[in-house]
């Protein structure tokens, strides 16, 4: 073969599934590639590759799924021979940006030169195949968290955020949290009807930027453990057993889970009353939901179910001032359930609410118990025990002036995995 298709040489890696071929001096068609096979499956976070000896100098690679672009790259990555990649997430969890169906999608790789120019164009299809079979579309299945004593799981949390507008629009500038730390859950005791004793830490050192100011988590040492005992439906039985030291985190709260098998479609609800804290922000909310079994899911080489939830309830976003007014709070969730181990695999959280962005501009909400840039756990913020609903529009203590009426908002998502 003749020409430049001869010289292309690509791959397609899908990190779900672990797989990476590179083929030095394959033979391409001209307008599909001959390796990796046409029709390949791939799920979850897709790595798309290029050698870099066949892009231009100084170029890069775009890429298009279904004649759509998705992103570009000019991205190296290690090993031989080098490669250029580009990581696509199949799975949105933004609106804007809806996930791709499963099924065949056509593939297009440009290679550009330091100008932009298209050098060369590799073709390809592959098959997304983020569903996990069923053996009927009315297929039960029974949701159960299992727990087993001893067992330790670590999750990785990254925080999120953007100020909107009044009108719901995203306004520009430094976000007002953003956040990355880990939260070790350990079963401290797990009994044969399924109940368990859970503790929960926020690891050392995980870091919190309140209006782009750090804010270092349990420096040097890890945090206070929330313990609370639970069912195999995520049902608290009995909050904070052992400590008022330690403060609820939203990796800590699992979804309710229904009591009897379910079907793709059905939904439940879970009654309002779980508290949850967005660490390094010092917040409390109150929050209900109405859940939905979505679908059945590969999610980190598991099957799962997806739920999507429909949050609502109550809480401070951006306040040191426990004695400030609550605001309503509205959110979505997505939870994977690993079918075979019980457990939370991935969450992804993201709440709204009405907050006073010409006070977060001037840097009156700062991180918990200590003022941008310091450190501190932020324990003098929480208090399990208050749980009083005040509108935005009301007094925050008697006698004092009215809250100042919201000019905007806050939109946060806190994305928690394994």
């Amino acid at each position: 073969m003749k020409g430049p298709i001869r010289k292309l040489r690509a791959s397609l890696v899908c990190g779900a599934v672990s797989c990476l071929m590179i083929i030095p001096g394959a033979a391409w068609a001209a307008d599909k590639l001959v390796s990796p096979a046409d029709g390949q499956s791939v799920r979850g976070v897709v790595k798309f590759a290029v050698a870099k000896s066949d892009v231009p100098e100084g170029g890069f690679v775009s890429i298009y799924v279904d004649n759509q672009f998705i992103g570009a790259s000019a991205v190296q990555s290690s090993g031989n021979p080098p490669l250029l990649v580009y990581t696509w997430e199949t799975k949105s969890y933004d609106e804007s940006r809806p996930s791709v169906k499963d099924g065949k999608h056509d593939l297009k790789i440009n290679m550009h030169d330091a100008s932009g120019t298209v050098a060369d164009t590799i073709t390809s299809t592959f098959i997304l195949a983020n569903k996990a079979s069923m053996s009927s579309p009315n297929e039960k299945v029974k949701l159960l968290y299992k727990f087993a004593s001893g067992a330790t799981s670590t999750y990785r949390v990254s925080i999120t955020s953007q100020s909107v507008s009044e009108y719901g629009r995203a306004i520009s500038g430094t976000p007002p949290i953003r956040g990355d730390y880990r939260v070790i859950q350990r079963v401290e005791d797990a009994q044969p009807n399924g109940t368990a004793l859970l503790s929960y830490a926020v690891d050392r050192d995980g870091v919190c930027y309140i209006l782009g100011q750090p804010n270092v988590i349990n420096p040097g040492r890890r945090g206070s453990s929330v313990y609370k005992q639970m069912d195999s439906y995520g049902r608290v039985l009995q909050d904070n057993v052992l400590s008022r030291k330690g403060r609820p985190s939203i990796p800590d709260v699992l979804v309710e889970l229904p009591r009897q098998p379910i079907k793709i479609g059905d939904s439940w609800t879970s009654q309002a009353g779980k508290v949850l804290r967005i660490e390094g922000a010092g917040q409390i909310f109150r929050l209900g939901s109405q859940n939905t079994l979505e679908d059945l899911e590969w999610e980190n080489d598991q099957v799962c179910a997806k739920i999507k939830s429909t949050l609502s309830g109550v809480g401070r976003l951006l306040s040191r001032d426990k004695n400030a007014a609550a605001t309503q709070i509205k959110g979505e969730g997505v939870f994977y359930i690993a079918l075979k181990t019980g457990k939370l695999v991935k969450s992804v959280i993201t709440l709204s609410a009405k907050v006073d962005l010409d006070l977060m501009a001037s840097g009156a909400t700062s991180g918990p118990g200590a003022a941008p840039g310091g450190t501190g756990s932020g324990s003098d913020i929480y208090d399990e025990d208050e749980d009083t609903y005040r509108p935005a529009s009301a007094s925050s203590t008697p006698g004092a002036s009215p809250a100042a009426q919201p000019s905007g908002g806050v939109r946060i998502t806190v994305v928690t995995q394994l």
